[in-house]
């Protein structure tokens, strides 16, 4: 731990994000060190996932970890694959059965059944099947990477009285739609999953940037989506006391700078206390105020789901690989003895 309550304007003896920085008021502290994350939240469950690449990682409600799952596994024939982490629920597919991460201790569930496994079933007797699993299920959800015969049939996954059922869809069908996420659509009627919704965050500071994967840039349009209803407020405030350059980007084919890289000291503030640290930045070049650019986001829950406890998360994702910097990754800021 370091207790942290100066700052010097050089830079000198300020930490970075390396370790945890702490002060009486709150803390910052790494609970993953990659740069492609999508945080969400369980509002009735009162947890958070991070999900990665490959991975998982569960966090309880003060933000600590209780659970991480290592995605990789092997498809059918042998060939490295990944499990499908199945936005926004908490269900996490594997060929073999699912995990369901709203639980205390999540363990593999194995299929009790596979249904259409060769995409033969007649129209008729298919929405039957379909009707009659959707109705006597309390979880339905819609799958698509862990397809048959080479991604033409699609999984849709159903739990009853505890057991998990797999339906496919045929080759041919025309009720499942692949948009953001898949849809399941009897003529204009879209069939809704039946799940728990976990719930984006959000950094109204940054261009009310959401935390999913695209989150610099948001490339993906939120107005249709329930996170875009919700109200968001600024807990936190992060600004850049101090840059040095050091180091240059030319131009293509060029020697003119375009942009400069270097140490930065920033301060976090929080509950009218402050923690400063430093980290790698960028400025451009040629234009004396032209703005330090730190790549943090400051992601908050949404104002009626917090509570006392509730943690807020950096997140440092650098946008280029020009200068970047090992203590990338996800952070939680919490209030210390918070009950």
């Amino acid at each position: 731990m370091i207790n942290l309550n100066f700052f010097m304007p050089s830079g000198k003896n300020v930490p970075d994000l390396s370790k945890t920085l702490k002060n009486k008021t709150f803390e910052l502290f790494k609970v993953t060190g990659s740069t492609w994350n999508e945080i969400r939240y369980h509002p009735q469950k009162d947890y958070y996932l991070i999900a990665q690449d490959a991975r998982i990682t569960k966090l309880d409600s003060r933000g600590s970890r209780v659970y991480y799952l290592d995605m990789k596994e092997t498809d059918p024939s042998g060939m490295p694959d990944n499990m499908d982490y199945n936005v926004p629920s908490s269900f996490v597919v594997s060929w073999h059965g699912i995990y369901d991460l709203s639980k205390d201790k999540p363990t593999l569930e194995k299929f009790s059944k596979s249904l259409n496994t060769e995409g033969n079933m007649d129209d008729g007797t298919w929405n039957r099947e379909f009707e009659k699993l959707y109705q006597s299920s309390d979880v339905a959800f819609w799958g698509y990477r862990k397809g048959l015969l080479g991604g033409k049939l699609y999984p849709l996954y159903f739990r009853q009285n505890g057991q998990w059922i797999v339906l496919y869809t045929n080759e041919f069908t025309s009720v499942y739609r692949m948009n953001k996420y898949p849809e399941i659509r009897f003529d204009d009627n879209i069939i809704p999953e039946k799940c728990d919704r976990l719930y984006l965050l959000k950094d109204i500071q940054h261009n009310d940037s959401y935390s999913d994967y695209l989150t610099s840039g948001n490339q993906y349009d939120f107005s249709n989506e329930p996170e875009s209803k919700l109200k968001y407020s600024k807990r936190i405030n992060i600004k850049t006391l101090y840059f040095k350059k050091e180091d240059v980007e030319d131009g293509p084919y060029t020697i003119i700078p375009v942009q400069f890289a270097g140490m930065a000291v920033n301060k976090l503030e929080f509950e009218n206390s402050s923690i400063t640290f430093k980290s790698i930045a960028q400025k451009g070049a040629g234009l004396n105020f032209s703005p330090v650019e730190t790549d943090f986001f400051i992601f908050e829950v949404a104002d009626e789901f917090k509570k006392a406890n509730t943690p807020s998360f950096l997140y440092y994702k650098y946008s280029t690989s020009w200068n970047s910097d090992d203590n990338e990754g996800v952070y939680v800021i919490r209030k210390i003895n918070a009950k």
